[in-house]
Formats: structure tokens, sequence, C-alpha cells
């Protein structure tokens, strides 16, 4: 009785993983639109890296993506179709960016690049003055459609944080189109324990690093940190053509403010450190 019991359910647990929607048939897999979009990505750091015009560049890149089509047996008409049928089922093609960009990071470190450039801040540890609080994803790429088109973030400060600390949003971002106007926009606010806050935006329109500061305020310790990456959707846009932006080594460090010898003395017990060194010198001449 217990084994009929337990094929049955056997039975039922294949015949539900059997109606588990998948791509249909008519639409490139999503195993060789990785491939194409991967293929793509690479012609275009080839193509970004040549010195000439950007009309050029722009059919250069046109005629490599007829070749990758050629190569993956694919003809134009069948990618435009299912990049379509992919826009409209967004987490399928989120998935192919994750896995495409994964293989361009490995690429990079296979190639010499560092997998990380944290080094550049210092010591970076939880409990350090100078110290990495980013609590998402380092890596996130974005389309120009919702949901995919905006990040959120949001940090609660606890007690390691201190009087005079200040911020820097650091991030490289690099555009993947084949074509038409691009930007995105990237924004950090921090509300103080009094619950004023200070805020800083910067406009994302290249494929270089960015940064954003936000100085200390005098007195005033972090209550929360606020802020959103949005990749803006141009009138431009096609459902057919590829447009991506990709964060890649998000940071947030924090800062804590330098104290001095002399601060760090005078604030034991209320001495003065310089009261102390004239003594030692008074001291020292009267002994001769």
């Amino acid at each position: 009785m217990k084994i009929r019991i337990l094929l049955s359910a056997f039975a039922i647990a294949i015949l539900i993983a059997g109606c588990k929607p998948s791509v249909p048939s008519k639409y490139i897999s999503p195993s060789d639109m990785e491939d194409i979009i991967y293929d793509y990505c690479l012609a275009q750091g080839v193509i970004a890296g040549n010195a000439t015009p950007y009309e050029k560049k722009k059919c250069d890149l046109y005629v490599y993506k007829n070749e990758i089509l050629k190569k993956h047996g694919v003809t134009e008409a069948e990618y435009d179709s299912s990049m379509v049928y992919y826009m409209g089922h967004a987490k399928y093609l989120y998935d192919i960016y994750e896995d495409v960009i994964e293989r361009l990071g490995n690429d990079a470190v296979a190639m010499g690049a560092a997998a990380s450039d944290l080094e550049k801040f210092g010591s970076v540890n939880a409990m350090g003055d100078t110290t990495n609080i980013w609590n998402e994803r380092s890596t996130v790429v974005m389309s120009q459609f919702a949901p995919y088109n905006r990040l959120d973030f949001y940090i609660k400060a606890d007690t390691t944080y201190k009087e005079g600390d200040r911020l820097m949003l650091d991030f490289d971002n690099k555009f993947i189109y084949q074509d038409g106007s691009r930007g995105g926009t990237a924004m950090l606010a921090v509300k103080y324990d009094n619950d004023s806050v200070v805020e800083r935006k910067t406009h994302i329109s290249s494929t270089m690093n960015y940064t954003i500061n936000i100085p200390e305020l005098e007195g005033r310790k972090i209550k929360e940190i606020r802020g959103f990456f949005y990749h803006t959707k141009k009138l431009d846009a096609s459902l057919t053509t590829l447009k991506l932006m990709v964060l890649n080594n998000i940071r947030l460090i924090r800062f804590h403010k330098k104290v001095s010898e002399s601060d760090t003395i005078k604030n034991i017990q209320g001495i003065d450190i310089n009261t102390i060194r004239s003594n030692k010198d008074s001291i020292k001449t009267n002994a001769f």
C-alpha cells in the first residue's frame, strides 16, 4: 500500500514538472539566445576599441550581428520574433542576461582583470574605518522595461555608524546597445539623526566609472540610506533592439572620520595633550 502511494506521488510530481511553462519551440531557446547575446557583447567590445567614427562603428556592428546570426543558424526574423517573446517574458530574458554577464566577468578575470578592486579603499571590513556597506548584488543587469529597469536600495544604520561618517557610492557602468541613445540615473540620499536629508544624483551616459560622494555632516550620525539606479527608457526603444545597462563592482563605502592623536587624548577625562607636553618639557628643562 505504501509503495502504491509513493508511486502515485512520484507520478503526480512528474506531471507537475511536465506542466511547467517553457519557451515555445518556434522561438530561439534560452541557451542559444544566451550564446548569441554573448557573441554580440564580444563583438561590441572589439568595435568599441576601434578608433573609428560612430557611423562606421554602427555599420560594423550591423555586419557583426549578421555574421553572429549566421554562425548560430538563425535568421534576423527569427531573432526579432524571439526577442519580442523574451521581452514579454522578462524573467527568461533577465536570467539570460545574468548568465551572459557572468561569462563576460569570468573572461575578464581569466585575462588578468581584478575580480574586485576594493583594495584601493584600504582595509575594508565590517568594523573598520573604511567599510563596504553595500548589501545588494555587486553586478546588476538592467533593461529598459519595467520592472528590470530600476533597482532601489535601503540601508538602516546600526551601532557601527559614527558622527562625521561620509559615504561614497562607486560603480562601473557598461552600455550594451545595438543602436539608439542611452542614459540612466543613480541617486544616493542620506537621512541623519535630526531628520535632515542630503541627496546627490548623477547622470549615467557612458561606459565608465562613476562615483557619488556625500560629505560628513558635522555632529550628526547617519540614520538611514536610500537610493536607486534607473535605466532610462528612450523614445527610440524597440522590443527587438538589445539595450542593456550593466552596473558592475557596485560599492557603497563608508568612511569614519579620522580622529587625531590630540583629539583622542583630549577627550579622555578632558585632559589636553598640549598641557601634558608642555609639562614634560618643563620637567626636562628643570632636570638640567
